[in-house]
């Protein structure tokens, strides 16, 4: 480094409390930002970062990282000299993605996170930008629960430097094509989708990416089915059978995941309830203490005047209690003039 660091080590406003990793061309450190009154991860570049692309240039691949303003793509919050160190400060995640053992445990926060990159890194292709480098060290957990890409800075110069394949990405990760020298946006689709499928599985494809690779029983239990034929194509050995680009990739992986959640979230069939047995029609009242009488029926109750039609009844019974409701009164009119009849007499 230009001065070596320590814990405690001032530069600029920033206190360095601890290192948090190391690559061949930075050090990123937990520091204080004693104005603000806040944690940040602070980037400091290498002696030979600084000599190999010189000062010119990395401020250059700074300012433009600096530009990219996704929910999914890590914020720059300042990028400064600080005597002889260049350093890029960003906000502090809560853990790398090859640490985040949620993802590696549950199907449903793995696909939650790869939706967050391909949503970053599609912004990034959008505005021409690719990462050249996208592995797990490179996938941060903020506090909130998002997925966000971080080192585009650094993948863009390590690209400009050097086309051969140990410089310019991860070995593991890395794309047929991007090895030979000839990277393109489907590059970066491809290590996302072989970063897909180690954390669903626990196993990394290799060469020479024959689908389907070592742990395929347990992705297709932890995958919706709609979902498995978009990470396949995105981890395709040829390029011209992959996706494009992220933006063709996320399409197709929001698609699927909505059908996923259609098919969860459909009710099953319901089962036809079977006709009860209780009569249609049930005398309420006495029929006799009145002309009108109501007549309970499920769900309804009609009234049955004694001049209404016969109607059909279930039982013997409610077939009796509106034969009384009918023809009460009659019998009491001929009572009453059979008494009046025998008075005269």
């Amino acid at each position: 480094m230009a001065a070596r660091l320590r814990k405690g080590s001032q530069l600029g406003k920033y206190r360095l409390d601890r290192r948090l990793g190391r690559g061949a061309f930075s050090e990123v450190w937990k520091a204080r930002d004693r104005v603000e009154g806040r944690d940040v991860a602070l980037k400091v570049a290498s002696r030979q970062a600084l000599s190999d692309f010189g000062r010119a240039q990395i401020e250059r691949e700074a300012r433009i990282a600096s530009h990219l303003s996704h929910p999914n793509v890590l914020q720059i919050r300042n990028a400064d000299w600080a005597g002889p160190n260049f350093i890029v400060a960003s906000d502090l995640a809560r853990s790398t993605l090859e640490s985040y053992r949620g993802a590696w445990r549950s199907g449903r926060i793995a696909l939650r996170v790869i939706r967050d990159v391909a949503a970053g890194l599609a912004y990034a292709h959008s505005r021409r930008i690719m990462h050249r480098d996208v592995k797990p060290e490179n996938i941060l957990i903020l506090p909130d629960g998002r997925a966000a890409l971080c080192d585009f800075d650094s993948s863009a110069l390590v690209a400009k430097k050097s086309r051969h394949y140990s410089e310019a990405g991860t070995l593991g990760y890395m794309a047929p094509e991007q090895a030979y020298g000839r990277p393109t946006r489907a590059s970066d689709v491809f290590s996302l989708g072989l970063i897909a499928y180690e954390i669903l599985t626990g196993v990394l494809p290799t060469w020479p990416f024959e689908w389907p690779p070592a742990g395929h029983d347990r992705f297709k239990r932890k995958v919706p089915a709609p979902v498995q034929p978009v990470l396949r194509k995105a981890a395709q050995f040829s390029p011209r059978r992959r996706y494009p680009d992220a933006g063709a990739f996320l399409h197709a992986l929001d698609a699927a995941l909505r059908r996923a959640n259609s098919s969860e979230q459909r009710p099953a069939p319901r089962r036809r309830r079977a006709r009860s047995k209780q009569p249609l029609l049930q005398s309420s009242a006495p029929a006799h203490r009145g002309r009108q009488r109501l007549v309970d029926i499920p769900h309804r109750a009609t009234a049955l005047d004694a001049g209404a039609q016969s109607a059909r009844l279930p039982t013997r019974r409610a077939r009796w209690a509106v034969t009384l409701a009918r023809e009460g009164p009659a019998r009491r009119r001929g009572n009453a003039l059979l008494g009046r009849c025998s008075r005269d007499q």
